[in-house]
């Protein structure tokens, strides 16, 4: 699975986040769109040789053409299903240290409101 590592790495050095707000929402919306555009992608593809295994007449059918469009309707399902991602993470301040972190609105949650951050 794909993550960005070198953001990560970034966070778990400094143990704050360095960057604007938009950076914030950015690298948690990438992160996800490579996730479930790797997903989909093996789906078209399993679809692909689906068609090509059980189905061999109709290869000709299924064209080169028709399988680009269905790789690009799966990046474009993973580009407007991880839109969440950019109202749920957010660089907010953690006061009782003095610092700001990236994290999701749902990560404060219970009673003893303990910080984590979300590894997407």
């Amino acid at each position: 699975m794909y993550r960005n590592y070198y953001a990560k790495m970034a966070w778990k050095i400094t143990l704050r986040f360095r960057g604007p707000n938009f950076l914030c929402k950015l690298v948690a919306y990438v992160q996800v769109v490579a996730m479930f555009a790797a997903a989909y992608v093996l789906v078209a593809t399993a679809i692909d040789r689906y068609i090509a295994v059980c189905h061999p007449l109709k290869t000709q059918v299924w064209t080169a053409r028709r399988m680009h469009v269905l790789v690009a309707l799966s990046w474009l399902a993973s580009l407007v299903f991880a839109l969440p991602q950019t109202f749920v993470f957010a660089k907010r301040p953690v006061v009782m240290f003095n610092l700001y972190l990236c994290y999701g609105a749902t990560v404060l949650m219970g009673r003893n409101t303990r910080l984590a951050r979300l590894s997407v």
